[in-house]
């Protein structure tokens, strides 16, 4: 996976999880306080994530034969958390 293929996964999961919180927000983000609402919720997920005590791959494994997801990497979750601090 490419460094351009890597920082659009994080873009999709961060937009991903901004719409799932959305529902706490009406359902919809029609406005600059409920995308707020979403993205604060999305940032209390990413957090507990990052908390976890577990042991992450290393960003160097993705694309080898027995790497599964970019978000099994501490570094995709914590770019996740910088675009939604943006």
């Amino acid at each position: 996976m490419t460094d351009k293929e890597f920082k659009e996964e994080v873009r999709d999961k961060t937009d991903e999880l901004i719409d799932k919180f959305s529902v706490f927000a009406n359902g919809e983000i029609e406005s600059e306080v409920e995308r707020h609402k979403s993205i604060e919720c999305a940032k209390i997920l990413v957090q507990e994530i990052l908390d976890l005590d577990v042991v992450w791959y290393r960003k160097e494994a993705i694309g080898k034969p027995d790497f599964i997801r970019p978000e099994m990497t501490r570094e995709f979750w914590e770019e996740v958390m910088n675009e939604l601090n943006k």
